[in-house]
């Protein structure tokens, strides 16, 4: 099983995952995880990008080598694209459950958010957010 925790900066990705991931003990991943520079989080949208590519690759090994697991990952994907295109590269044949927290406001996320992620990419993230589900 993969689930895949969708939201903004500060909308609680992290804790969600780490709770889920320690209750049904599963693997938790997330991009942020690769993103600290001597015990200190930088970010920038570059070193991000890598991030993402590199947490997708530790997915796919995880899966090909424990393919009865259960995986949690956690990033923004504001595209339902973004989903689909995780689950096609990870050839995920299992079953896939999508959890969309609530949207915040650009303020909120910029007020929650611990990774300082400049105001200019939290809007972009807000232009391009697409609900996993219709209401």
């Amino acid at each position: 099983m993969l689930t895949i925790i969708r939201g903004l900066p500060g909308s609680g990705k992290s804790t969600l995952g780490r709770r889920l991931a320690a209750e049904q003990n599963a693997l938790f991943i997330e991009p942020d995880m690769l993103m600290y520079q001597n015990g200190e989080y930088k970010y920038d949208p570059a070193s991000y990008s890598v991030a993402v590519g590199s947490t997708h690759l530790m997915l796919r090994e995880f899966f090909a080598h424990t393919p009865q697991a259960h995986a949690i990952f956690a990033d923004v994907l504001p595209r339902k694209i973004d989903v689909h295109h995780l689950i096609q590269y990870l050839h995920n044949q299992r079953f896939v459950k999508v959890i969309d927290l609530p949207l915040l406001s650009v303020d909120e996320s910029m007020r929650r958010n611990i990774h300082n992620v400049k105001r200019e990419d939290i809007e972009r993230m807000v232009t391009l957010w697409e609900p996993w589900q219709e209401k």
